[in-house]
């Protein structure tokens, strides 16, 4: 099965996004199979717009093994606590994948993972999402 990824934005805060999977806000996706994850802005955080975040996203390497999707809202710091994924492309497949794997609650010591499924989309659908953020005013 594929995932739909996309990105809702708040008609209150043009700044403020969230990443949603198949129609759904990420919190709550994951929320079906039993983990807390804090929605933006309720607990602090916000879905990250930084540039090497969002280049990670797309597949580029990123030193840490895993791409943040929420940050602090406060500072930005990664040293604030980040939930972040293993993204994986595979474009050698009958249909081009990106894969969301490996989610965990990062911050100063050991990853807190956590058991999610992995989150599966369609390539061409995922870089388009990707290739309209850049328009969106943040704040």
């Amino acid at each position: 099965m594929v995932n739909v990824l996309s990105v809702g934005w708040s008609p209150a805060d043009p700044g403020l996004a969230d990443w949603y999977v198949d129609n759904s806000p990420l919190a709550r996706w994951l929320s079906r199979f039993g983990h807390e994850v804090p929605a933006p802005r309720a607990h602090g955080v916000f879905a990250t717009r930084h540039p090497d975040d969002l280049r990670a996203l797309l597949g580029r390497p990123a030193p840490s093994g895993r791409v943040p999707l929420y940050r602090c809202a406060r500072c930005g710091d990664p040293d604030c606590g980040v939930l972040a994924v293993r993204v994986t492309r595979d474009e050698n497949a009958v249909q081009a994948t990106v894969t969301w794997t490996d989610f965990a609650w990062e911050a100063d010591g050991d990853p807190e993972r956590f058991a999610a499924p992995t989150i599966t989309f369609d390539l061409a659908r995922y870089e388009a999402v990707f290739r309209h953020l850049p328009h969106r005013r943040t704040a």
